[in-house]
């Protein structure tokens, strides 16, 4: 690996670190420190995506008033931007009717790939936090699985669900901590929010 690769990788774990920095400063509503992070994020983000771009002298041979040739990217460069910019851009999500989507990347694959829940699954799944835990209180995926349907009194497929709560992390409704832990924020999860955040999600025909 050479050492640009190399640095691109820091600069991407470091994004990541103050993500997970930002997620705590909001669960704390430390929000004088959540504004100085976000503007840290914001600057390290504008560096990696400049950090991809190497301008390369004009030929010696050719005179200068020429002006510069044109900018190229090594291909191993070109490659770790797109790869980066792609898992900066996942995962999405929209609704379709009542359902739910999530458009994710398949690293395995390298192409999009799209998972849909219903609507209720989402409320369900607030539902249990609640009751099993309570507001502000940290839980595990393996605390509120398996999540049942009262209606068919089936059980709701676990992708679904994790699906219901990636989406309400990406709306801050839902904070996660290290690896496998989350908190649900209080008072944050109303009828009127979630109403709110459902109508303002790209609608599909």
């Amino acid at each position: 690996m050479g050492l640009e690769a190399t640095a691109i990788e820091i600069l991407a774990r470091a994004e990541s670190e103050l993500r997970r920095l930002i997620e705590r400063a909001l669960s704390e509503g430390r929000y004088v420190e959540l504004a100085a992070i976000a503007r840290l994020a914001d600057g390290l983000t504008r560096l990696a995506r400049s950090s991809a771009t190497v301008e390369e002298p004009p030929p010696a041979a050719l005179p200068l008033k020429q002006g510069p040739q044109p900018t190229r990217q090594p291909h191993h460069l070109r490659e770790a931007g797109t790869v980066a910019a792609s898992r900066r851009s996942y995962p999405r999500f929209a609704r379709e009717g009542d359902r739910l989507v999530k458009i994710a990347w398949s690293k395995r694959d390298k192409a999009e790939y799209e998972h849909r829940a219903p609507q209720h699954v989402v409320a369900l799944l607030l539902d249990a936090i609640r009751r099993l835990k309570g507001e502000g209180a940290r839980f595990t995926a393996p605390d509120i699985l398996p999540l049942q349907d009262p209606k068919t009194r089936g059980e709701i497929p676990s992708y679904q669900v994790y699906l219901a709560l990636a989406w309400l992390r990406s709306e801050g409704v839902i904070v996660k901590f290290g690896r496998d832990s989350y908190s649900l924020r209080p008072t944050v999860a109303n009828q009127e929010r979630l109403t709110e955040l459902w109508q303002a999600l790209p609608s599909r025909a």
